[in-house]
């Protein structure tokens, strides 16, 4: 956000990046997609191909978008307050971002969230879906009692 401005396009370098297909090159696609593969969950053919289509979208619209709308957002919550609704949280403790954990644990305490934490890379689903789909479906089970 610049000046109050959220952008919603994706930037100039990053677009020629796309359109030079520079975002295919395995340097560049470690970088979107740094995640080995897992024989337990997709198919071989299958993570070749979200290989391919992370580093389509990696730096589309949608991202820009996304990624220009989280300092605003962040803001209005700082103004207003957390919103008063039920919240599950799920944390990677071992991720580049695992400085967040203790943040993270400060916002379910201030929200009443619930919070699960796993020892598992960023991109939870990719490494832990079975578990994922048993803390969401206890969760909404939980919202309809």
């Amino acid at each position: 956000m610049v000046d109050g401005h959220v952008p919603t396009q994706t930037p100039v370098y990053r677009r020629v990046t796309m359109w030079m297909g520079l975002q295919r090159l395995p340097f560049f696609s470690a970088m979107f997609y740094p995640y080995p593969y897992n024989e337990d969950i997709l198919t071989e053919e299958e993570h070749r191909q979200l290989r391919l289509l992370i580093s389509r979208n990696a730096m589309n619209r949608s991202f820009a978008s996304r990624t220009g709308h989280a300092l605003p957002s962040s803001q209005i919550i700082a103004n207003d307050g957390f919103p008063n609704v039920s919240m599950l949280l799920l944390v990677s403790r071992t991720s580049a971002i695992a400085y967040f954990v203790p943040y993270q644990e400060e916002l379910a305490r201030q929200m009443s969230a619930q919070v699960e934490f796993f020892d598992s890379p960023h991109l939870l689903h990719q490494y832990e879906p079975d578990r994922i789909a048993d803390l969401i479906r206890a969760f909404i089970s939980e919202l309809q009692e």
